[in-house]
């Protein structure tokens, strides 16, 4: 995991984030970008499967938005994962989130 912080103006980032997982012969790399703007984040994330196992798979499996709000240690967040792929032939996943900022 890998999060680079690009800071503008005052009390607003701009965040690039990379994630890599492997859990057997399955890769997954998540390119993600997004803006803090003051209390307020909106993103947006590249779910990939770079492994490609089989035919059947999707470089691209989900384009997900996410969007929230910082209040002194906590992150409120809300996402939705528009799927690009038909596995599991949903329409997309709704998420919500509560993330403890630690002071490191």
């Amino acid at each position: 995991h890998a999060n680079y912080k690009f800071p503008y103006f005052d009390y607003n980032d701009m965040i690039l984030s990379a994630n890599y997982m492997q859990q057997g012969a399955y890769n997954r790399l998540d390119l993600a970008a997004t803006a803090k703007l003051n209390k307020l984040f909106l993103g947006a994330m590249a779910v990939t499967n770079p492994a490609k196992n089989s035919g059947n798979s999707h470089l691209l499996t989900s384009i997900n938005a996410l969007v929230g709000v910082e209040f002194e240690r906590l992150r409120f967040g809300f996402s939705y994962d528009f799927n690009t792929s038909n596995i599991g032939r949903t329409d997309g996943v709704y998420e919500l989130s509560i993330t403890y900022l630690a002071a490191c």
